[in-house]
């Protein structure tokens, strides 16, 4: 009598191969969706954080911050609002006036995850009495009393699948409401 050799054939191998690309095939879209909520999460924690970072600032320094974003892409910046930081005219190079002072925070940063800031709707929401350089936007003013210049609300919305999201800031108490939104619902 012969022995029998255990292992597998490459039929076997094969099949079992072929089973695992065809689940992976069919899971990947709710992967997708999955992930892409997940992103538009950090992206709407982010922001909030920043939007704390700034409003703390404005309020530690005695000194209005600007918060300014490049709309159709994930780019913001956070700065004193000063001339010689935004562009504006300067007889000193852009270096602030008081050589004593610290040097002022100015964050120039981008959102996680490839998300971008909507390029529509943006303008009627923008703070018009400040110029501003280049294609930066202003978007808020942060007060330092932890007031904001206005109220402001941003909805990201997912590449593939889920629901939007959206950050609201409320400019009388500066404080920030983030809500997850039904797909039909912007």
């Amino acid at each position: 009598m012969r022995a029998r050799r255990s292992g597998f054939t490459l039929m076997e191998l094969l099949l079992v191969l072929m089973i695992i690309v065809m689940v992976t095939v069919l899971s990947y879209p709710s992967l997708e969706a999955m992930l892409s909520g997940v992103k538009l999460q950090a992206a709407a924690d982010f922001v909030v954080t920043k939007f704390a970072d700034a409003r703390a600032h404005a309020i530690e320094d005695q000194q209005i911050y600007r918060f300014a974003i490049q709309p159709g892409t994930g780019q913001f910046r956070y700065a004193p609002d000063l001339p010689e930081l935004w562009g504006g005219d300067s007889s000193n190079g852009g270096v602030p006036t008081d050589p004593s002072a610290p040097p002022p925070t100015v964050v120039e940063d981008a959102l996680p995850g490839g998300i971008t800031f909507p390029s529509g709707g943006v303008s009627s929401q923008v703070v018009a009495s400040t110029p501003d350089n280049g294609s930066w936007v202003t978007v808020l003013l942060f007060l330092p009393s932890g007031a904001c210049s206005n109220d402001w609300d941003v909805t990201f919305k997912p590449t593939a699948g889920g629901a939007p999201i959206r950050i609201s800031m409320r400019g009388l108490t500066g404080t920030v409401n983030v809500k997850m939104l039904t797909s039909g619902e912007d």
